[in-house]
């Protein structure tokens, strides 16, 4: 009689439970943990102190162990509720982040050439779960969402050019990959989030403006031989997103979870900006417009968007405490110091690797501080 009273209790979730529960839970923390060991690693290698590749590592290493798997966790989440579409079945999304961690070590530590094939692999998964939850979307019209699946699969693409002419992987992952995917979800989600603040709505993208920036993007990386060109659609991309930005009127007073992201947002066109010097010019600048892109931009809004994400689907109060300012003044710190080194590279002055050493000391410090301000929330404890 006594157990017939007894309700029935679920069983308590276990620690997998809870962090594969939610994608980005999974991909963030793998993001975070990478992070922490390619730019140790890229630091050794620049000394000397550790053999390998440091391009390699540094460039491919940072944007598909860091960037872009966070960035999969944030779309995983993200895309059906642009689509109002089913979310994304674990079944889907954990095979996906083995493949991919499992991807991202073999490159680096066992085999560059089965990592990035696996790498590959990897991106073409994520396009094609990406076009199954449009298939089954109720809002099939979400340009964005269209033009995001279509970037991995032209990600794929890269890599079957590298595998076949040997073209430079980082460069046009980069132009054809990685800014397509942050530049459409940037210009969707920061001025949803400044309208829901000022109470009133921001320019919001059109087809036309989410096609334009993508191809402009594709004849950019299409150029990478021809400096002038370069030159030309950079001049272009950049007078373009001035345009845009002037219409969008984002950079009003604003709470600091907001305005983080309006100022990463910021150094989309200054680095249009310094690709246009330096190609105009034909500058050595230690590739200073790809760090303004990856560090300046796509870094920021990783910090930015990780903490809303992760904030907001714990069920916590979406608010940049004095902990998360730190690692935003940190993070603009860090590209301050990468640019520095630049510029005193292009006028032969001393410091370049010592203000490298120091970009990559800040750089593992802050995601260490990041995990441990973050790590308990998104292991789901």
């Amino acid at each position: 009689m006594l157990m017939s009273n007894i309700k029935w209790m679920s069983p308590k979730e276990t620690k997998w439970q809870k962090f594969t529960k939610q994608p980005h839970q999974m991909f963030f923390l793998a993001s975070i943990v990478w992070s922490i060991i390619i730019m140790h690693y890229s630091a050794l290698t620049y000394a000397g102190i550790q053999n390998g590749d440091f391009l390699f590592l540094h460039g491919i290493g940072l944007m598909h162990g860091v960037f872009l798997n966070a960035f999969l966790g944030f779309l995983i989440t993200v895309i059906p509720r642009y689509t109002q579409g089913t979310a994304i079945a674990k079944k889907q999304y954990i095979p996906l982040w083995f493949v991919y961690q499992i991807a991202v070590f073999i490159a680096i530590f066992i085999n560059p050439f089965i990592g990035k094939l696996l790498l590959m692999i990897a991106i073409l998964m994520s396009g094609i779960i990406f076009l199954l939850t449009l298939h089954n979307a109720k809002l099939g019209s979400q340009h964005e969402s269209v033009w995001l699946s279509l970037s991995f699969f032209a990600g794929v693409l890269v890599f079957i050019a590298h595998f076949a002419w040997d073209i430079d992987l980082a460069w046009y992952t980069m132009w054809f990959l990685m800014l397509p995917i942050v530049i459409i979800v940037s210009t969707r989600m920061i001025p949803s989030f400044y309208s829901v603040y000022f109470q009133s709505p921001l320019a919001s993208n059109s087809k036309l403006f989410t096609a334009s920036i993508v191809i402009l993007l594709w004849f950019v990386g299409l150029s990478k031989d021809n400096s002038t060109m370069v030159a030309i659609f950079s001049g272009l991309t950049f007078l373009y997103l001035l345009y845009y930005f002037a219409k969008l009127d984002i950079y009003r007073k604003a709470p600091p979870v907001v305005w983080i992201l309006g100022v990463g947002f910021l150094w989309l066109p200054i680095g249009f900006l310094a690709l246009f010097i330096e190609s105009a010019f034909d500058l050595y600048t230690l590739k200073m417009s790809f760090h303004i892109f990856m560090v300046g931009f796509v870094f920021t809004l990783l910090i930015g968007f990780g903490t809303r994400v992760i904030l907001g689907h714990s069920g916590q109060s979406i608010e940049a405490d004095k902990l998360t300012l730190f690692l935003f003044i940190s993070t603009q710190a860090i590209v301050i110091f990468r640019l520095l080194a630049s510029i005193f590279q292009v006028m032969n002055l001393p410091l370049v690797s010592i203000l490298l050493y120091i970009s990559f000391v800040m750089w593992v410090a802050l995601f260490i501080i990041w995990l441990v301000r973050y790590g308990k929330i998104i292991l789901g404890n």
